[in-house]
């Protein structure tokens, strides 16, 4: 009973440093970067309601990528968000407007009139991403 426990501490302790962009596992036959299993790929005018992890690659974007709600995450895996050649208006990459406790890690945002538009979010964090205009 007291391994069951133990166990479950761990799994616990991993979990939330995972959500909270803590750890980066790797070995030989697996990449865990976080919690998530699957990858989404990202859309122009996606809304993000709950933490993602976006698919490796460059994506052409249309529209911004909206933070929709409180409590995410959104953690780039090797993902370059690009705007859509030949759109001639302010196009956000990824855009917050007063959501908290908001974290957005590792992109990298091309061609964007703002690459990362944070209005009236509280408590949030914007590390390691990359922008290019």
């Amino acid at each position: 009973m007291n391994r069951t426990i133990n166990i479950s501490f761990i799994l616990i302790a991993f979990t939330l440093l995972t959500l909270l962009g803590c750890t980066d596992y790797k070995d030989s036959n697996r990449n865990i970067t976080s919690e998530f299993s699957n990858c989404v790929v990202p859309t122009g005018g996606m809304l993000v309601n709950k933490s993602v992890v976006f698919c490796p690659g460059e994506y052409n974007l249309s529209g911004s990528i909206i933070i929709n709600a409180d409590d995410i995450v959104v953690l780039c895996n090797n993902t370059v968000l690009n705007r859509r050649q030949g759109l001639f208006d302010y196009i956000k990459g990824i855009e917050n407007k007063g959501h908290k406790n908001v974290t957005v890690s590792g992109c990298t945002l091309k061609n964007f009139w703002y690459g990362i538009y944070w209005y009236n979010g509280t408590n949030g964090l914007i590390e390691d991403n990359t922008i290019i205009h």
